[in-house]
């Protein structure tokens, strides 16, 4: 099992102990996407904040598993920002104060 997040046929698979950790309860999140530093930016819906700051698209958090795996699909940001859509584990960082992932996941 993996131990962080993946792209997988344009989703984001978070594991469990990273989504319970970052997400809570959330049923939908915003996720940005940077072009300047080809980042991807996602923050439960809770952070009303996040999308003053970023341009942002409201996404649905959808359960994967019953451990708590969850995902985002995100092929619209695929196909927006030309993408590398490969099935891969990403690099990410967790902003633990301000409640977001920074998740690496590069343009073609």
């Amino acid at each position: 099992m993996y131990e962080g997040i993946q792209l997988k046929s344009s989703h984001l698979v978070i594991n469990d102990n990273l989504s319970r950790k970052l997400f809570g309860g959330s049923a939908t999140v915003y996720v940005s996407y940077n072009s300047e530093q080809r980042v991807m930016l996602v923050s439960p819906n809770s952070n009303t904040w996040f999308p003053k700051l970023h341009k942002t698209k409201e996404c649905m958090l959808k359960a994967k598993d019953l451990l708590g795996t969850t995902s985002i699909g995100i092929r619209e940001f695929i196909i927006d920002h030309d993408l590398i859509n490969e099935d891969r584990e990403l690099e990410y960082e967790i902003n633990q104060r301000k409640r977001f992932l920074r998740i690496e996941i590069g343009r073609s």
